[in-house]
């Protein structure tokens, strides 16, 4: 396991909703050398994990809610708790945008905005 999915505070995942996965997937391949690999989810949609060295960085989803019509990058945070964070993010005026929540086999997140606005999901890992 990676030390950034263990250590708090660190950059553990990067994630890009897009309109337009295939073209995207070609664009960074090419780009940057990454290896995707596509890998079905529970509820049947597919997600396409970023591969650097054959470690997973980040994922590439397809979703046009998420993307806002014009694509865009999150990222993740490493947190040692997520509903503790949840809890100083509003103490320090930010914003939880979508409140904590479990993903099976992978963690609990919350996407959260600072006092600015600017947006980031945290993550305690599983």
């Amino acid at each position: 396991m990676s030390e950034a999915f263990i250590t708090h505070g660190a950059c553990s995942w990067i994630e890009l909703y897009t309109e337009h996965k295939e073209s995207t997937k070609a664009f960074y391949s090419q780009l940057f050398g990454w290896q995707i690999a596509d890998q079905t989810m529970p509820d049947g949609t597919t997600y396409s994990v970023i591969n650097v060295s054959d470690a997973g960085i980040g994922g590439i989803v397809e979703n046009k809610e998420l993307s806002g019509g014009n694509g865009g990058w999150g990222i993740y945070i490493t947190v040692e708790s997520v509903d503790e964070t949840a809890k100083t993010v509003t103490a320090l005026d930010g914003t939880v945008l979508v409140p904590a929540f479990d993903v099976p086999g992978v963690g609990r997140i919350v996407k959260i905005a600072d006092p600015t606005g600017a947006q980031l999901s945290v993550i305690t890992y599983a």
